[in-house]
């Protein structure tokens, strides 16, 4: 029974907010690539590179380490906010997303990565991947 609900789910599609060019986008780029479920991302750190995605985006990954601009979150709010049902930070905190957030109203979970810089990174990673796979 659970196994055809999941099937029947819409794919997710995830803008991922980061500097392409940052070198830690390099390990964004590999979770990224392991997921072969259909999941759909788009990764970029301005408004132009996002705005077409943003529309059908129902998950945010804000990339703090990899000089993602949470700007960026706010700025695409109107767009996203139909669809939009969960913003991520990678960073221990969403000290860097409040400001922007705050300007965002809807019923969306936000979480963040606390405790993913122990012993346990591998296991957080895999299973935010899982989570995405659903």
């Amino acid at each position: 029974m659970i196994r055809n609900c999941v099937k029947r789910m819409k794919k997710s599609v995830v803008l991922v907010i980061a500097d392409p060019k940052d070198p830690n986008v390099k390990v964004l780029n590999e979770c990224m690539s392991s997921l072969r479920d259909g999941t759909v991302f788009h990764l970029g750190n301005d408004v132009e590179s996002l705005r077409d995605a943003a529309e059908e985006a129902d998950i945010v990954v804000h990339g703090t380490f990899a000089g993602g601009k949470a700007k960026v979150i706010e700025e695409l709010y109107p767009v996203m906010k139909k669809n939009l049902k969960w913003v991520h930070s990678l960073s221990t905190g969403v000290d860097g997303l409040v400001p922007h957030l705050k300007n965002c109203p809807g019923d969306y979970v936000v979480s963040n990565a606390k405790g993913a810089f122990s012993s346990s990174l591998a296991y957080v990673r895999f299973s935010f991947f899982s989570f995405l796979s659903l």
